[in-house]
């Protein structure tokens, strides 16, 4: 269950945390279960015996949803709850705004329009997009702030005249 705390960083505040853990665990269930049918039909679908459509529509038109990637956003959905996922190796274990948005999004793509979760879905979707937004904005802004602080180095370029010797080489130029 994820927790405010785990989502809590130094671009989310408080209220922007508990607003996304109530989304969060409103559909957390509901998701995952969306995954699971969808992982369970498609591994029924794979099986020979499981599809009922005649052997050459099989092979001229294989089921349409990828088993690793449904079992993928399942697998990190399950640690964005806990908050111990993890982008790249070196990293620490925590829940991430943009990858949770992400994995939303991708769940949105298998769901059904009449299931009775998707308004909640797209809420958390919303809240997380916005969130990510904002963080890029600052992110942004962070960067040009830094770009405009830092101090400019000497100028290696001057110009056609100052070419190294190995330049001067190849294209056949001298002094």
């Amino acid at each position: 269950m994820l927790t405010t705390d785990s989502v809590t960083t130094r671009f989310i505040d408080d209220d922007q945390a508990q607003r996304i853990t109530g989304h969060w665990n409103a559909v957390y269930p509901r998701m995952r279960e969306i995954l699971t049918s969808a992982i369970d039909a498609q591994r029924a679908a794979e099986q020979p015996s499981g599809d009922p459509r005649p052997a050459l529509v099989r092979e001229l038109w294989p089921a349409t949803a990828d088993l690793a990637m449904l079992e993928g956003v399942r697998r990190d959905l399950g640690q964005l709850d806990r908050g111990t996922f993890k982008d790249c190796a070196c990293s620490t274990g925590a829940f991430s705004v943009g990858e949770a948005r992400d994995r939303v999004h991708q769940v949105l793509n298998i769901t059904s329009t009449g299931d009775p979760a998707l308004g909640a879905i797209y809420r958390l979707a919303g809240e997380l997009a916005d969130l990510h937004l904002a963080w890029q904005e600052t992110a942004r802004a962070v960067s040009r702030a830094q770009a405009e602080a830092a101090v400019p180095g000497p100028r290696l370029d001057r110009g056609p005249g100052d070419r190294a010797d190995s330049e001067q080489t190849e294209r056949g130029l001298t002094r």
